[in-house]
């Protein structure tokens, strides 16, 4: 992905927007890990951040998008609702401390603590640079409410996982630690009907210390193990003072077995348009002009993508007319 159509402030605000989102935006699945992940490093060293001291901040990205549709409204009335309840005591929603006695196998760890499996995580992270390729430090995850069967939950249940992280090496590191709180069901291993996952997710640079913290919360509806229809995402970004800075509302839609489209807005405004076929980048990705710091709008651009490659834009326009 690139930035060198940006205006410098724009760029390094969305850098700091998408990096800082990265733990958060993979909780969600696949659907943003190429943008999370490929802005993460590069920006952190191009040593640009001192040119934002002082920016004024654009109060706009604190604020909610206008959705269109009646379902992802009341979905997103109740996220808000829902992010003051889990913000109240942030810990406790988190914590192991109660679990039941139940020890999951690795598919069922991997699958709370990712939202999805080991191969297809490998899989949606094969075509990252090696250098920001994740190091994985710990996973686990445990049952607080339902029955334990096989070694995994069974029916309804309440979940906690969480993982730690690292990207990079030297100045360019970036840690995260992730916590996630699960509520649904579960049918012989897969996932069934309504999940609400919600997650805070710590990040912290080598070079810059502590970025701040991003909480979670989406709701995903699936069939059989796999996500189905439109699910809507959000992440409200807190800086080091515990400051909220930055929602980013994202609306998740399967649009074919395999073929996700993603649109994102940076507070009220929309910020990205893209599609991703199993688990990559695939077609146009659509970026719109957005005041990341005020009086600086990052400037539209649209880049062709093919199975997680960029490409030249005939690739696009071809499978656009098919």
């Amino acid at each position: 992905m690139r930035f060198s159509s940006f205006g410098v402030a724009g760029a390094v605000a969305a850098s700091l927007l998408l990096s800082a989102c990265a733990g958060a935006m993979m909780a969600m699945g696949p659907a943003a890990l190429p943008i999370g992940m490929m802005v993460a490093a590069p920006m952190e060293s191009s040593g640009m951040f001192g040119e934002m001291a002082g920016a004024p901040e654009n109060p706009a990205l604190r604020r909610h998008p206008v959705l269109g549709d009646a379902d992802l409204v009341a979905q997103q009335a109740e996220l808000i609702s829902q992010h003051a309840a889990f913000t109240a005591d942030l810990d406790g929603q988190v914590s192991a401390a109660n679990a039941l006695e139940c020890s999951f196998d690795e598919a069922t760890v991997w699958l709370l603590a990712h939202s999805m499996s080991k191969r297809d995580y490998e899989a949606a992270m094969a075509g990252l640079p090696p250098d920001i390729q994740p190091r994985h430090l710990a996973r686990q995850a445990s049952l607080l409410e339902g029955d334990c069967a096989a070694d995994r939950p069974e029916g309804a249940f309440v979940a906690v996982a969480s993982h730690e992280s690292v990207q990079g090496t030297g100045a360019t590191a970036i840690w995260t630690n992730e916590r996630r709180r699960l509520s649904g069901t579960m049918r012989d291993g897969e996932l069934e009907g309504q999940l609400l996952l919600e997650t805070v997710s710590l990040t912290e640079s080598s070079s810059l210390g502590r970025l701040g913290r991003h909480v979670s919360h989406a709701m995903v509806a699936y069939d059989a193990g796999t996500p189905a229809g439109a699910s809507l995402h959000l992440t409200f970004i807190y800086d080091q003072a515990g400051n909220l800075t930055q929602v980013l509302t994202q609306v998740h839609e399967w649009v074919a077995p395999g073929s996700m489209a993603v649109t994102v807005w940076a507070g009220d405004a929309l910020f990205q348009e893209y599609t991703m076929r199993d688990g990559q980048m695939h077609g146009w990705m659509v970026m719109h002009p957005v005041e990341f710091v005020s009086g600086y709008p990052s400037a539209a651009t649209r880049t062709c993508w093919h199975s997680g490659q960029e490409a030249p834009a005939s690739v696009c326009s071809a499978l656009a007319s098919r």
